[in-house]
């Protein structure tokens, strides 16, 4: 976050904050602009009058932490400040084999936010949501492995859900309270409850900063991966080239960061990747 403080201290400087995740982060339920990342630039740009803030939402209703980790740079650009991560929901009903839970893509996809994605390795928070149809049972405790391992803040919204209606929360009440269909995507308030958390951690952090400005960034040092199969996989080197097909249909596509040099066609969403010498 320090980085992100220098700047909001340099006149004209440009803040880059973005999210990936699934059709909660995407807006189902709620709408494009009253996400909780929509929030979380609004805040900055009240933190940072002197600067520029810049907001790119690159969610994709059911898409898995592998299918975007693969292309952050391509949905995000080269430079970005911070990033937010929402996948506990979809990973956990894709990557869910005979009983068992793989996080090897939602590892995969913070190995590459960290070392190869873009130009300085962004601030991150990895979000945290119940699992599908409001379920308790989510890909949390093992994304949150990787959260604890690469150091990079977590931040359950699914536990301040559970634990409100275990206590009686008048905000938390219940599952009509909480959710804006019949499905599992929240209602603006908890969106805006998010940012708001993520927002106290971000004031704390910069009034430290503040008052003591001799603080030591951390350079980002390459760590050996939790799952062995990422061990052949040398992000630091080598990066991730993808290609994006998106439908016809322009308000239901995806938002990239640049939108030149990509064809539409009529084979609906969908994001691929392919592998360089790397693999």
């Amino acid at each position: 976050l320090h980085s992100i403080f220098e700047k909001c201290n340099k006149p004209n400087s440009n803040i880059r904050i973005g999210s990936v995740g699934g059709s909660i982060t995407d807006g189902a339920g709620v709408g494009r602009g009253n996400v909780y990342i929509d929030t979380l630039g609004k805040f900055f740009q009240k933190m940072c009058p002197k600067s520029a803030v810049t907001v790119t939402n690159a969610a994709v209703s059911t898409s898995g932490s592998l299918t975007t980790g693969l292309c952050l740079e391509t949905l995000l650009g080269p430079q970005l400040d911070l990033l937010t991560v929402d996948f506990s929901l979809n990973d956990f009903t894709q990557y869910t084999i005979n009983n068992f839970f793989s996080n090897v893509p939602y590892e995969l996809l913070s190995r590459n936010a960290l070392y190869s994605a873009f130009i300085d390795a962004p601030a991150i928070y990895h979000v945290f949501f119940w699992g599908s149809n409001f379920k308790h049972k989510s890909g949390q405790e093992s994304h949150l492995a990787i959260s604890e391992f690469y150091d990079i803040a977590g931040i359950s919204m699914r536990d301040v859900a559970f634990t409100g209606m275990e206590n009686g929360s008048e905000m938390y009440k219940d599952k009509v309270t909480i959710l804006a269909d019949k499905g599992h995507h929240p209602k603006t308030f908890v969106h805006t409850h998010l940012a708001a958390i993520i927002s106290y951690h971000i004031a704390k952090e910069y009034l430290s900063w503040l008052t003591n400005r001799n603080f030591v960034v951390r350079s980002i040092e390459k760590i050996d991966p939790l799952s062995k199969e990422l061990k052949r996989l040398d992000l630091s080197q080598s990066s991730f080239e993808c290609s994006i097909n998106r439908p016809l249909e322009k308000k239901k596509s995806i938002v990239l960061y640049e939108d030149k040099g990509f064809e539409f066609n009529a084979k609906g969403r969908c994001l691929m990747a392919t592998k360089n010498e790397a693999v």
